[in-house]
């Protein structure tokens, strides 16, 4: 093999192994919630342990059971802790499935669930915690029988603020309504064209309402045309304030807080401040919410939040940051900053996104310190031995910037053995990574010779605008055609910080690389700069459809999507020239004996054609991605199948989370029994990969899923139980021997079963009220060529987990090299128990109990939770105090034990006004230090 071919084919096992050790660098510890409800908000709870880097980004995403694409939630950090809310529009009884992902400073990753995050999300099932009850209590509610409606929202009698009014009504246990003979009147005002009518839910939402007395009357027949017994029942509308002339109303949030602690040592000092609003001006409805941290940083992408939005019938408008969604193969909840609008006429609707997807990080050279000692020759940096942290703080230590991930890696500076401050034959040498050669005289500081201090750049990121288009044709409620149009283009131009920016010259040709002249450097030294990615173009045409029959109990959808990207657009655009020797061998001003009928140039504000274009000729079609869904819902049964096809090509740089390189189809049906109050879940998906053939195996999976909810009643128990059966084969059954990479094994033949069991129970016992929640789940990977792994073994002379090379290994297959291909065997346990408590007197209590136990081939971790706490309040509920105790204690690859005594007071200085003060003491126990540390945190907050 030429050596040319030997280099690209290692560079390109590289690129192969660096990801999986970029989630390796570290753990998030997480343990999923129970007792989820449907309809309800999810918090989401993460730690992040022993991480290489520090965490600047922590992200949720987050879909609905069935669902092809990912919204994404940025977390945010609070006292070591970082959480998010997962929207209760998303909590349906499709079950919740989400995956975590923790950035990391230089370029790492780590994820939750740790093995094939995107592919095998948590799955968490959801629980109709109010069914029963609702269905006990509907005759008293006002629902009789023959119509089967519950009401909701506001409850009969009721006293409720013109803000938060909703009328809802319940269609759960009425299989046999007409939807389309529903009539819903307002104080005799038909409100039907207003509302929202599905196959388990009315509601009607207006910030218009007058304060006073209402009344509320449905009617409806059933499926023969039978007319039911209409549902009527009154409320109170109230008002804080007597409105006589102005016509403006508000209402609100405003909340300041202020965080000082000491965690693991290292002090930190927050204060956020966040404002929501929403109110209305005669026909306009308007919202608002601005957060602001002071962990705002300009090297990093915002962290600061605001959005305004405006809202009439027919067209709304909304500004700053925003999760839109447009469609779920083009953009589909990635947050941008810029500005929304929606149209609705009805039969015509238009929806336009522009903004920012990632801002512009300025570039940056700093000071840089190029030795690092490695006193004991293992090549892995020792808590005893000095370290380089690039210059980012003067600390010497793990979780720098750079390449400082604690271990030494061919782009770090050399081991000065000696102290002699010139580099030794016998000593490790950092050559910057230009060609795997230690060499004297390489580029960058690669001189041979200890400079001391140098200089280092800190890689900046292009700003990556977005602009969608989508129109669509019919009444959104029965028939929709829509066209999508989006592009993502990144600016080829980048601010820096450096002293002299006429030395700044950005080259064509090569993928993001300056030369930067320093003007303050002798003899005008030149320092070669390279960003993180080049600049990008990204193109979409979409188009999808919506119709549905017999007032929607039959739905078919459908949605087509291509793109093309351009990897690099600091070339520019190609030339007709470029064009006729790119598609075929002739230099004649023709492709395939046909005239070329464009200019590249001329559509350049649409997007840079050039050979850096994905696919590069698009009449391969794999960039191509469309799906096709039916749902029809009879005799209480919702059945769901659907088709998709994700080309290896398709890119969209707006929802980054699709899937690619996938086509296969998923069928599922979820049926009603006993009143609705048993219920059976299935679902089959069988998808393959390698839809191009350009890969040399295709890998199957097949998945089947069961479950079972039940819900007998008030005062009972209840439960779900679902189990997740996956197989992935690739169909390849041998090994084979590479001149160059050696041993290699690439069966795959595994299957993962997953049971998740859940109970809610609301008991009272000892004259007290508990609500139970109990959620046990098992999970066990088997790799079906196990027995045959070749694994050798090694002498771990350091006790560091990893061969070195100075190591011995066994060498089983006597090829000279170290050979370890783990088995893909794991398994999971996991058990969280949580009782809350109301008492007799103003007191309730929590008490959470969690383990979670996780073993590999390659490592072992189990972690165990146990946390009471409480609230009480006095002085006619004014004043709040709680307290809590946690401990929590780990084992395996991270080893520590920690104990958490905190409290706090608020006070409601009004009803609508208070002040929190709390603080929290911390000791934890590491195998080799221990740490004392606090959190201590003021709180001001009020509505209006």
């Amino acid at each position: 093999m030429p050596q040319f071919s030997k280099r690209h084919l290692f560079t390109t096992f590289l690129i192969l192994i660096i990801p999986s050790l970029l989630y390796a660098q570290g753990r998030i510890i997480h343990s999923p919630p129970a007792g989820v409800e449907i309809g309800k908000e999810v918090e989401i709870f993460v730690s992040v342990e022993n991480s290489s880097a520090p965490v600047t980004e922590l992200k949720v995403l987050y879909r609905q059971r069935g669902s092809q694409s990912y919204k994404e939630f940025s977390m945010f950090e609070s006292s070591g802790f970082w959480s998010a809310v997962i929207p209760a529009s998303e909590v349906t009884d499709a079950g919740l499935e989400y995956l975590i992902i923790a950035e990391l400073q230089g370029g790492g990753q780590l994820a939750y669930p740790e093995n094939n995050p995107y592919d095998q999300p948590v799955f968490i099932p959801t629980l109709i915690v109010k069914a029963a009850e609702l269905q006990e209590a509907a005759q008293m509610q006002g629902a009789v029988a023959g119509s089967n409606m519950i009401i909701l929202s506001p409850e009969p009698n009721s006293r409720t603020k013109v803000e938060e009014t909703l009328i809802a009504v319940s269609l759960f246990y009425n299989d046999d309504i007409d939807l389309s003979s529903i009539a819903i009147y307002l104080n005799g005002i038909n409100i039907t064209g207003s509302s929202i009518i599905s196959e388990e839910l009315i509601t009607y939402a207006s910030d218009d309402l007058d304060p006073g007395l209402k009344t509320v009357i449905i009617e409806a027949s059933d499926l023969s045309g039978e007319p039911l017994v209409p549902l009527q029942w009154d409320f109170t509308v109230v008002s804080d304030k007597v409105r006589t002339e102005s016509r403006f109303k508000i209402s609100g949030k405003a909340v300041v807080d202020s965080r000082g602690d000491k965690i693991q040592g290292v002090t930190d000092d927050v204060t956020t401040s966040r404002l929501s609003f929403r109110g209305n001006y005669d026909f306009v409805n308007y919202k608002g919410l601005a957060y602001l941290t002071s962990k705002e940083n300009e090297f990093l992408q915002p962290k600061n939040r605001f959005m305004f939005g405006l809202n009439t019938k027919y067209l709304t408008v909304n500004f700053g940051d925003l999760n839109p969604n447009v469609t779920p193969l083009t953009i589909y909840g990635k947050r941008i900053r810029g500005v929304e609008g929606i149209l609705d006429l009805g039969y015509f609707n238009l929806h336009a996104v522009y903004g920012e997807l990632e801002r512009e990080i300025p570039a940056d050279i700093m000071p840089k310190s190029e030795v690092l000692t490695d006193e004991n020759g293992n090549r892995v940096w020792d808590k005893a031995e000095a370290f380089d942290d690039f210059g980012i703080d003067s600390i010497a230590g793990t979780g720098d910037l750079g390449e400082g991930n604690g271990v030494y890696d061919l782009g770090e500076p050399f081991t000065d053995l000696d102290g002699n401050g010139v580099w030794n034959g016998d000593e490790k040498f950092d050559d910057f990574g230009k060609d795997g050669i230690k060499n004297t005289g390489d580029s960058g500081e690669g001189n041979g010779v200890w400079d001391g201090v140098g200089k280092v750049f800190r890689g900046g990121t292009f700003s990556r605008n977005l602009l969608a288009m989508r129109a669509s044709f019919g009444p959104n409620r029965r028939f929709q055609w829509g066209f999508t149009f989006a592009q993502a283009r990144d600016d080829s131009l980048i601010a820096t910080n450096l002293p002299d920016r006429v030395g700044l010259n950005l080259q064509s040709g090569r993928p993001a690389v300056f030369d930067y002249l320093s003007s303050d450097a002798p003899d005008g030294e030149k320092i070669e700069v390279i960003l993180g990615h080049a600049p990008k173009d990204n193109m979409l045409l979409g188009t999808d459809l919506f119709y549905g029959i017999d007032n929607n109990r039959i739905i078919l959808e459908g949605e087509a999507a291509f793109s093309l990207l351009a990897r690099d657009i600091t070339g520019g655009p190609f030339t007709k020239d470029n064009l006729d020797t790119l598609l075929d061998d002739d230099f004649d001003g023709k492709i395939d004996g046909r005239d070329i009928p464009i200019d590249p140039g001329d559509y350049e504000k649409i997007f840079i054609l050039n050979q850096t274009m994905i696919p590069l000729d698009p009449r391969g079609l794999n960039s191509l991605t469309y799906n096709a869904g039916l749902k029809m819902s009879y005799f209480k049964n919702f059945l769901r199948a659907n088709y998709r096809f994700v080309g290896s090509e398709y890119n969209s740089l707006a929802n980054p989370f699709i899937r690619k390189d996938i086509k296969g189809f998923d069928i599922s049906d979820r049926i009603r029994m006993i009143n609705s109050k048993f219920i059976v879940s299935l679902r089959f998906e069988r998808l393959e990969n390698n839809l191009a053939e350009d890969k040399e195996n295709t890998t199957t999976t097949t998945s089947f899923d069961g479950g079972i909810s039940l819900y007998p009643g008030r005062d009972m128990p209840r439960i779900s139980l679902n189990v997740r059966n996956i197989i992935r084969d690739n169909s390849v059954d041998t090994t084979r021997i590479d001149d160059l990479l050696g041993y290699i094994d690439r069966r795959l033949n595994n299957a993962t079963v997953t049971s998740t069991f859940s109970i809610g129970y609301d008991v009272e016992a000892l004259g007290l009220k508990h609500r139970l929640n109990l959620n046990v789940s098992n999970s066990e990977s088997k790799d079906e060529f196990e027995q045959e792994r070749l694994n050798e073994k090694f002498e771990d002379d350091n006790l560091n987990g990893r061969r070195d090379p100075n190591e011995n290994f066994t060498d089983e297959n006597e090829d000279g090299k170290y050979n370890s291909f783990s088995s893909s065997n794991n398994t999971s346990a996991a058990i969280a128990l949580v009782v809350n408590t109301e008492y007799n007197f103003p007191l309730k209590t929590q008490v959470q109990f969690l383990t979670n136990n996780n073993k590999s081939e390659l490592s072992e971790f189990g972690y165990t939770f146990f946390g009471v706490g409480g609230k009480y309040l006095m002085f006619a509920d004014k004043l709040e105090i709680n307290g809590n105790l946690k401990y929590t204690s780990t084992s395996g690859t991270i080893e520590f034990n920690e104990t958490r005594l905190g409290g706090g007071a608020r006070y409601y200085i009004t009803p609508k006004q208070s002040i929190l003060a709390s603080a929290e003491f911390k000791k934890r126990v590491q195998p080799e230090k221990t740490f004392n540390d606090y959190i201590v945190r003021a709180r001001y907050s009020i509505s209006f």
